[in-house]
């Protein structure tokens, strides 16, 4: 396994190689977050979500965060259950090979994973049901009780298993962020006080005191909306934001956003890496023209 984690001083060389990124202030760092506050984060990360559970997509994404990783790109995000453990497998694979060809450091990058969501390994078996009472019920990982939907959880002793499968996955001794995968799921079937204690336990406060509590970065997802944001928008967001097409506008909105250390993209070709960088050579955009996009109206 990779030892080491993501630090202020290796991000801060990360940043430092890429003068033009940085000139334009495309990397930040997140805020009042114990252990992170001081850390550089590139204000684009590579996301992993979608894509077919073949070796197609596998090279698809390894190439990608290659790529990503020599462009500027440092932070790297993932789930247990993307395309059936596949995604953070490609993570491990493409940062292995660049820190054996001295490409990055280990503590240049911030890889983050999640779980919540029952997963396959690899493929889709032929009995599923068989595959997770198998894996997760008969082994006592899960009791039964605490799944939502027959497929979401988020009880402590399955989270502990779903971390060491994914530190095996991601080949690092230490994931630098572990989310909890939509955990609203379990408002589904569960109250919302078991809900809270679940979370944050016997003490009830609001979502913003648990933030300020926990030293919470906002992390924005879909920032592409899988691909609905790159056509089709109305023209006042392209003339507040100044890009040249849909997709740079969205990607600019987004981490343009107050608050937004990074906005994730999924990026399954080497060719998303490339696009999707543009809007990082100019500044985001400022607080004027951001809320410009709230009070707009076609003419």
């Amino acid at each position: 396994m990779i030892a080491g984690y993501a630090t202020a001083q290796g991000t801060a060389r990360y940043r430092d190689r890429f003068r033009s990124l940085s000139e334009a202030d495309f990397y930040r760092q997140p805020g009042p977050i114990p252990g992170a506050a001081d850390l550089w984060l590139s204000s684009i990360g590579l996301g992993t979500y979608l894509g077919e559970p073949d070796e197609a997509a596998d090279a698809g994404y390894t190439e990608a965060i290659s790529l990503a990783l020599v462009s500027g790109i440092n932070v790297l995000d993932s789930a247990i259950n993307y395309r059936h453990q596949r995604s953070e497998r490609n993570i491990r694979v493409a940062l292995e090979q660049a820190i054996q060809k001295n490409v990055v450091r280990r503590d240049e990058i911030l890889v983050c994973t999640k779980a919540g969501y029952l997963s396959f390994d690899a493929n889709l078996p032929s009995d599923p049901s068989g595959y997770f009472a198998g894996e997760y019920i008969e082994n006592g990982v899960i009791d039964p009780k605490e799944l939502v939907g027959g497929m979401h959880c988020i009880a402590r002793d399955y989270l502990r298993d779903q971390i060491e499968r994914s530190r095996a996955n991601l080949g690092l001794e230490c994931i630098d962020l572990f989310y909890l995968h939509n955990p609203e799921t379990q408002l589904a079937e569960v109250s919302r006080e078991v809900f809270r204690d679940q979370l944050v336990g016997k003490k009830h406060m609001s979502l913003f005191e648990a933030a300020a509590h926990l030293g919470v970065a906002v992390v924005g997802s879909a920032t592409l909306y899988q691909g609905r944001l790159t056509h089709g928008l109305p023209s006042f967001v392209g003339k507040a934001l100044g890009m040249k097409n849909d997709a740079e506008n969205a990607i600019q909105f987004s981490r343009s956003a107050t608050g937004i250390t990074t906005s994730l993209i999924g990026m399954g070709h080497p060719g998303h890496v490339t696009a999707n960088l543009k809007p990082a050579l100019l500044p985001p955009a400022g607080d004027e023209d951001w809320q410009k996009l709230f009070t707009a109206r076609e003419r």
